[in-house]
């Protein structure tokens, strides 16, 4: 049975410098689970993910805001923010606090 050298421990790979670009992509890879995380929680708490309560919340800000310039403010592909309402539209509707 071979044996691990003490150095490989998963601690030893946290410590150990990537570079800049690789570090950066894990920093960002870990921001991306928290949101995913967090998107999860508010879709089982409110009803909503964190993308659609964005485009709730820019909508809002927004009145009367079309489809194409909502994907313009979000930097995304005119078909992906009415996926995301048509998603959430299709599971359930959003609950309120106050109902």
């Amino acid at each position: 049975m071979m044996t691990r050298p003490e150095d490989t421990t998963p601690a030893h790979y946290q410590e150990r410098p990537l570079g800049q670009a690789l570090d950066f992509l894990r920093v960002l890879w870990a921001i991306n689970h928290g949101l995913a995380t967090t998107s999860r929680y508010m879709k089982t708490k409110f009803g909503v993910t964190g993308r659609q309560r964005l485009i709730i919340q820019v909508v809002n800000e927004f009145p009367g805001l079309s489809a194409g310039d909502l994907a313009k403010v979000l930097h995304l592909d005119p078909c992906r923010p009415m996926r995301a309402i048509a998603a959430g539209c299709a599971s359930s509707s959003p609950r309120r606090d106050d109902e």
